[in-house]
Parts: structure tokens; sequence; C-alpha cells
């Protein structure tokens, strides 16, 4: 079974078991009462009642904890899903894990490099990529990004005067 993170516990909240979640997702409305989570990938929880308290952060209660002493130990876990319950995304959007380690050509499908991380900024995210062990940072926007191909593992870029400068 492969695990998704999707949130992690910051803290506990008040003394009946509630714990505040920072989500890693932008849909929070994958926090619902009943759906299963699981602690650190090994704990089978289902929620029992979410309160909203910003675009990424949350207040969860669990069926099966209603004290804070029980879920003390859950401070700085991950919560996972299966990814077999992970939401279709539109057309042009991809999970940040699946673009891990994708390989980069540019437009003369000379090989770039991997997509080592995906930085979230406020107008859009921006792909870096280890380009001979140096950082190049990417905008993905339709403008550089031509093509994605999940499943082949492989990203076409255009690249542009300056953007690899070594």
């Amino acid at each position: 079974m492969e695990f998704i993170e999707v949130a992690k516990i910051i803290n506990v909240h008040g003394i009946k078991g509630t714990v505040k979640i920072y989500s890693l997702t932008s849909n929070t409305d994958r926090f619902n009462a009943g759906c299963i989570f699981y602690i650190d990938k090994k704990i089978p929880v289902t929620i029992k009642s979410v309160r909203e308290l910003s675009s990424d952060l949350a207040l969860l209660a669990f069926n099966e904890y209603d004290n804070i002493n029980q879920v003390l130990e859950f401070k700085n876990k991950g919560l996972f899903i299966e990814e077999s319950n992970l939401l279709e995304l539109p057309e042009d959007e991809y999970y940040i894990y699946k673009l891990i380690g994708v390989d980069v050509y540019d437009q003369d499908n000379k090989f770039i490099g991997k997509i080592k991380n995906v930085l979230t900024t406020l107008a859009n995210d921006v792909y870096n990529i280890d380009y001979n062990g140096k950082d190049v940072y990417i905008p993905a926007v339709k403008e550089f990004i031509k093509d994605v191909d999940i499943e082949k593992s492989i990203m076409k870029v255009s690249i542009i005067d300056g953007m690899l400068d070594d």
C-alpha cells in the first residue's frame, strides 16, 4: 500500500484530543468527517469533526481519541492517505510527489536535469532542477513548460538565455 502525506500534525488543541494540522494539499475539502487517514503511515484514524482555521490550518478531532494525553505523541507526525484515495486533478495539474525525479529536457531535447523540488509561491509554482550540481529554477507556467509526461517521467521546457548560466 502506497501512502501520500497530506498534512502535518503541528500541535494538540484543548483537552479533548483535538489536533491542529498544517495541510500540505491545496484541497482542504479532503478533510471531512468520516474520512480515514493514517498517522505516520501506521495508525488509522477517522475524522469526527473539522474546524478550518485558514487555507492551510485546521483542527481535527478523531473518532478514536477523546483525550489530550492520547494524541500528544502525534505532534510533528505526518497525516497520510492511501494513494488510491487521491482526488483526480484537472488536466495539466500534477501531484508534487509525482514530479520529483522527473527528467527535464530543453526545446532541443538536451537533458537539463531532474526535478528535485517544487516550490509554491503566491504567483505560481517553481520547479527546482538539479543542473550539473547547480540549482536552476523554472516557473511552472505555459511559457516555459511545454509538455509533461508523468508516465514516462519526462518534462519538456523552453529555456531562455541566462536561465542556465554556468
